[in-house]
């Protein structure tokens, strides 16, 4: 009788730890890897700070970053399977498999010139002196 009553703890246990096995992988978050040029205009530091707040957070997604050297490698790796979402400007050739998931910024150009110049317009602009100013 005592070495049946062993066998059933035994299965008991068993069932027990297969059960917080299949809990412990069912919950696990998932890793999401996205590529970010290294070199980029704090695109890298934005994607670094919010990995580190899902993972804070203890949310159910984690983000690795992947770096590249520069955003069409990052659109390459998206393609190539390398990365799950990629860091990409929108006149880089995207994969035909991706979709816009975030954009994170937009940037214009503004043309600002004196009345006196007589430019209203950037086809008057040839053969001209043009300054650039970055604001970044």
């Amino acid at each position: 009788m005592r070495r049946f009553e062993l066998e059933v703890v035994a299965v008991a246990a068993t069932i027990i730890a297969c059960a917080f096995g299949a809990f412990f992988y069912v919950e696990r978050p998932t890793v999401l890897r996205v590529a970010v040029p290294r070199a980029s205009s704090g695109d890298q530091a934005i994607l670094a700070a919010a990995a580190q707040a899902f993972s804070e957070g203890r949310e159910s997604i984690r983000l690795k970053l992947v770096p590249v050297d520069n955003l069409a490698q990052s659109a390459r790796a998206l393609e190539e399977g390398h990365a799950d979402l990629a860091v990409v400007r929108t006149d880089v050739a995207m994969p035909p498999s991706s979709q816009t998931i975030l954009v994170m910024r937009r940037e214009a150009a503004l043309l600002v010139a004196p009345q006196e110049s007589g430019i209203h317009g950037i086809e008057e602009l040839e053969g001209r002196r043009v300054g650039i100013l970055d604001t970044a």
